[in-house]
Order: C-alpha cells, then structure tokens, then sequence
C-alpha cells in the first residue's frame, strides 16, 4: 500500500526489539493491541492510540501534553468515555501482559486406560484448543477447548495394540502474547504498530509406553446335561477377552492353547465342583 505522501509501506515486520524499549514495554504493547486494536468503536481505537503513543514515545507523548493535553483532540462528550478506556488498558497491560507466554502439558496414568491431562499455560487466562490421539474425554470426544485445569481422559488403544501411548497436543492463538510488535514502515512517513505476528503457542505430550494384559477367557456350555449312549457329546466354547481386545504380535492374533477333558461316565449325576476328584473316570481330552 501507499501513504498519503506517496511513499510505498513495506510488509510488517517482526519486532522483538524497538528503539530502547524494554521487553516489558513491548509486551503491553502487544497485549493492548491485540486486545484492543481491532475495535470498531472510536472511542476505544482513541484510547488505544494513545497508549501506543505514551509507551512507544513517552517523551515526545508528554511534549505534546499528555493525556490532558492529547485528550482535547476527541470530541467532548466522548473525552471522560476515552479516558476511562485508557485507564483501563494500563491496567490491563501492567497486570496482563506476557513477555514469554508458555503452555505446558502432562499425562499420568493411573492404570492402562485410566488418567489425566494436566494444561499449565502463561497466562493463566489462556485456553486453547486440545486434541488427544489413543485416549478421549469422558464424554467420548477427542478434542476440546480447554484451559489451566487437570482433566479426566480414557486410554483406547487400537484394535489389537500390545501396548500403546497416550498423546495430547494444545494450540492457542498468540494474539497479544509477547514481547513484541509488527512494525509497518514507510519512508519518509511515521511509524506504524500493530500486534506482533508471532506463531500459535504450541504444546505437546506423551506418556510411557503403556504394556496392556492379555487376559483370554473360555467358557463352555454343553448343549445337554445328559447324553444317550451312542449320542454325541456337544460343547459350545465362548473365547473372550476381559480387557479391550486380542492382542496381536506381529501382525497376527497371539495362539492360545485351551485343553478340554470330558469326565465319565458317570451312573449318577455328579455333584458340580470348581476340580474334578481324584480317580475320576475319563472318558475324552481335546485340545
């Protein structure tokens, strides 16, 4: 683009130092800007560039006669509504602004499938959009809006998995976070400042390989209590798992080995028992 002089604006450009501010300075910058700076309402764009201008350039700020003196540039009635906004940006910027925002997270598990994200960002404030590979929320979802907090996640290893990890990645927008500004400049024209272009906060975590039990169970159930002589013997097996599912190494389900043993007969029915007596009668082993 071109200024009102006719000189041409270069593309912003990435300032994490400006003239002799200091990185807290930039940082309120920053923060006012990107909070702030895009407003539509005139009375807060008004306040916003004069906090710029006190922050960036307080001596020639003061020169010009400082809030008393540049707030006379804003219509009356609209100067106490300017004024209070100021107030309120300097606060904002000494209490809010981050010179290195950060965000850190953490997975502990407390068995195979059960656990905790923990979301640790500066500012505390800040709240970003997480995904989860190999686990969800306890709502079943995988990704959220989350801030600072412990949350309650489940482990869903894939189909077969012999172990597996539990991974989570956290992005924010960095708009207003920083010590830092974009600077527009045109030859021979003033200045310009906006809020720095840094990349989205990014954070990652991983936990521990996760070995997971293989835990096979057979069940049987026999078609009939008696059988006539001559007359097959029919046993149905049932083949589970107690915890998610077959693991498979390799590429292919692990083999278990069940033996069966039929014992008889018998002249009476038998009294049901967890262990065959001893001398019991038998009559078939399968395997």
């Amino acid at each position: 683009m071109r200024s009102a002089r006719g000189g041409t604006t270069e593309p912003p450009e990435l300032k994490t130092t400006l003239d002799a501010l200091s990185r807290a300075q930039l940082a309120q910058l920053n923060y006012v800007m990107g909070r702030w700076g895009e407003s539509r309402d005139p009375n807060i764009t008004s306040a916003v560039a004069m906090f710029v201008w006190d922050v960036a350039d307080h001596d020639v700020y003061l020169s010009k006669g400082g809030d008393g003196g540049l707030i006379t540039r804003v219509p009356a009635g609209d100067q106490a509504t300017v004024l209070s906004h100021l107030a309120a940006m300097h606060d904002a910027g000494a209490s809010s602004a981050v010179k290195d925002p950060a965000v850190s997270l953490s997975i502990a598990m407390t068995d195979q499938y059960h656990g905790t994200l923990t979301i640790a960002p500066d500012p505390a404030s800040l709240s970003g959009t997480v995904s989860l590979s190999n686990a969800t929320f306890t709502d079943g979802s995988t990704s959220a809006t989350l801030g600072a907090c412990t949350h309650q996640i489940l482990g869903t290893p894939a189909e077969g998995a012999p172990d597996y990890r539990v991974r989570a990645t956290f992005t924010a927008s960095s708009t207003g976070l920083g010590a830092g500004v974009d600077l527009f400049y045109t030859p021979g024209s003033q200045r310009i400042l906006a809020a720095a272009s840094f990349k989205p906060l990014l954070a990652q975590a991983e936990s521990p390989v996760i070995p997971l039990d293989f835990q096979p169970v057979i069940e049987t159930q026999v078609s009939s209590k008696f059988v006539q002589a001559g007359a097959p013997f029919v046993d149905q097996l049932a083949v589970t798992v107690t915890k998610h599912s077959w693991i498979k190494v390799n590429g292919s389900p692990v083999p278990v080995l069940a033996e069966g043993i039929l014992y008889g007969p018998f002249d009476a029915q038998p009294a049901e028992a967890n262990a065959p007596r001893p001398a019991r009668p038998c009559s078939a082993r399968s395997r």
